[in-house]
């Protein structure tokens, strides 16, 4: 999946599969699994630094993980 993707970012110019790719719907699930998981990962190390999952949606080191 990962050659697909780089094929994709070639034509594209961006990683960002869109979820309704009709052109190739495996690599856009491919994307957004590997991207939850990546979420996750750091959902966890949140909580381990601060002892909940309660991310604020304005946390400076990662943003992303306080609209997730």
């Amino acid at each position: 999946m990962f050659e697909e993707l780089k094929k994709y970012k070639e034509i594209h110019g961006h990683c960002s599969v869109p979820n309704k790719c009709s052109s190739n719907k495996r690599l856009a699930k491919w994307v957004r699994e590997d991207n939850w998981h990546e979420m996750l990962e750091d959902l966890k190390e949140y909580k381990e630094r601060h002892g909940d999952c309660c991310v604020p949606q304005g946390y400076a080191p990662n943003p992303a993980l306080g609209r997730w």
